[in-house]
C-alpha cells in the first residue's frame, strides 16, 4: 500500500518535466549588412565600403567568421534554437543580422604624439521578417562599437585606411593590440532576450541649424574635414541611440541617412538575397538640434616665456522628444531641454587642432551624455547641461524627464 503513493510520485517526477519545458524559439542567421538603405550607406560606413570594393572575399571572410562565432555562442541556449541557413524569409521568423551603422577616423594628439583612432559602431539586430508589413517589427537592437587606435602616417591613403577596417573585421590580431568586433557582438548576442515591446522610438540625424553649419565649413579646407561635417548628423545621433536603446533596453528604429519624416528602408543583404525591411513608424521620436556653435582662440605667454594658445569650442543645442516622427511641428514636442556643452584645450603654439573634427567629437559626446542621462533620468546631469535659456528650476526638469522616460520602459 506505501508503494503506490511512491509510485505516483515518480511517474508524476518524470512526466512534468517534459510537460513544462517550451519548444526552444528558432532563430535564423541573416548575415551582415549595412544599418541603412544601400544608396545612403557611403556617408555612413565609406570605409567599410571601400574595404569590400578593394577585397571581394571580405565579405564571406566576415560572415564565416561572424556565422562560427554565433553557432558556438548559442549552443548553450536551451531557449533559443540556432537556424545557421535557410530561413524562409516569406514566413513569420526572428533573423539575427550583424549591421554595420557606421564608422569614421579621428585623429587626436596625444602628448607629442599625433594618433588615429579608427572606430566601428555596429548592432546585433534582431527582426521579425514576415509578407505581412504589420507583422514587420525590429525585436532587438543592441549596439557595440570597437576602436583602434595607431600612430598617424601622414601618408595614409584612403585604400590603406580601408585595409584597416577590413583587419579590424576580419582578422583582428591580439586582443591586447586590437578590439575584436566580432567578439564582442557574438559577447552580446548571446545574451540577446526575444522581448517584443510596443513602444517604438526613433532617434533622428541630428539637425544643424545654418549658422552651425556654416562655421564649421569656414574650417574645411579638404576632404577629410568635409567629410567629417557630412557624417557630424549621423555620428552624433549614433552615439545618442546607443545610449538610449542600451540603457532603457528598448529596439530603436534605425535612423539611416533620411530626413527625419521619411520612413526608413532597411535593406540589409544575406549574401543571398536583400530583404527590403520596413520597420514600424515610431512612436516618439527624440533629436538634437545643433543651435549655435563657437569658436574661440587665446594665447598666452607662461613665465618660462613659453607661447602657449588655447582653443575652446562650445555649442548650444536643444533636446527634444517628439509625439511620433515629425519633428517640426510644435504640438508634437514632448520635452525640449535647451542645453550647452563647452570644451577646452591649451597647447603649445606650433601644434594644431582639426576644428571640425573637434566639433565633431564635441556633439558626437553630447549625444552620449544626453541619451546616458535620459535613460537614468539624470537630474543633477541636466542640471549642469542646462543652457541660459532654460528658466524651469532643475527639479521641474528632473520631474519632466523622468516622467517621459518611464513611459518608454513600461
Amino acid at each position: 500500500m506505501n508503494k503506490l503513493p511512491l509510485l505516483a510520485a515518480s511517474l508524476f517526477l518524470l512526466v512534468v518535466p517534459h510537460a513544462v519545458v517550451a519548444e526552444p524559439t528558432p532563430i535564423a542567421w541573416g548575415g551582415w549588412g549595412f544599418l541603412a538603405p544601400s544608396d545612403q550607406v557611403g556617408q555612413l560606413a565609406p570605409n567599410i565600403v571601400k574595404a569590400g570594393e578593394l577585397d571581394p572575399e571580405m565579405a564571406d571572410q566576415l560572415s564565416l567568421r561572424l556565422q562560427r562565432s554565433l553557432e558556438s555562442a548559442l549552443l548553450q541556449r536551451q531557449d533559443l534554437r540556432f537556424v545557421p541557413a535557410g530561413a524562409d524569409y516569406l514566413q513569420d521568423s526572428y533573423v539575427l543580422f550583424f549591421s554595420v551603422i557606421s564608422d569614421y577616423v579621428d585623429y587626436r594628439r596625444v602628448d607629442e604624439v599625433a594618433v588615429e583612432i579608427y572606430t566601428i559602431e555596429a548592432a546585433v539586430l534582431v527582426v521579425n521578417v514576415s509578407q505581412q508589413n504589420s507583422r514587420q517589427r525590429i525585436v532587438n537592437n543592441i549596439p557595440v562599437s570597437v576602436k583602434y587606435a595607431t600612430v598617424q602616417d601622414p601618408n595614409q591613403t584612403p585604400e590603406g585606411r580601408a585595409r584597416i577596417f577590413a583587419r579590424m573585421l576580419v582578422n583582428p590580431g591580439p586582443a591586447e593590440e586590437m578590439e575584436d568586433i566580432v567578439a564582442k557582438w557574438t559577447d552580446e548576442a548571446s545574451k540577446l532576450q526575444i522581448r517584443e515591446k510596443s513602444v517604438w522610438l526613433r532617434v533622428a540625424p541630428v539637425e544643424l541649424s545654418p549658422s552651425a553649419r556654416e562655421l564649421l565649413q569656414q574650417y574645411a579646407s579638404n576632404a577629410d574635414q568635409a567629410r567629417v561635417i557630412e557624417q557630424l548628423p549621423y555620428r552624433a545621433a549614433s552615439t545618442l541611440e546607443w545610449q538610449v536603446a542600451k540603457g532603457l533596453n528598448i529596439p530603436v528604429v534605425p535612423f539611416g541617412a533620411s530626413s527625419a519624416s521619411q520612413k526608413l528602408v532597411l535593406s540589409i543583404s544575406d549574401r543571398r538575397a536583400t530583404i527590403d525591411f520596413k520597420p514600424p513608424a515610431a512612436d516618439r521620436s527624440m533629436i538634437l538640434v545643433v543651435d549655435e556653435l563657437r569658436f574661440i582662440e587665446t594665447s598666452q605667454v607662461s613665465q618660462s616665456a613659453t607661447a602657449n594658445r588655447g582653443q575652446t569650442f562650445a555649442a548650444r543645442f536643444l533636446f527634444r522628444v517628439v509625439d511620433g516622427e515629425e519633428t517640426k511641428d510644435r504640438e508634437a514636442i514632448l520635452l525640449e531641454l535647451p542645453l550647452k556643452s563647452v570644451q577646452s584645450d591649451l597647447f603649445a603654439r606650433d601644434k594644431e587642432l582639426d576644428v571640425p573634427q573637434e566639433f565633431g567629437r564635441l556633439i558626437a559626446l553630447a549625444g552620449r551624455d544626453v541619451g546616458e542621462a535620459f535613460a537614468k533620468a539624470d537630474g543633477k546631469w541636466f542640471e549642469q547641461a542646462r543652457s541660459a535659456q532654460e528658466q524651469r528650476k532643475p527639479k521641474e526638469v528632473e520631474k519632466a524627464v523622468k516622467q517621459l522616460r518611464n513611459k518608454f520602459i513600461q
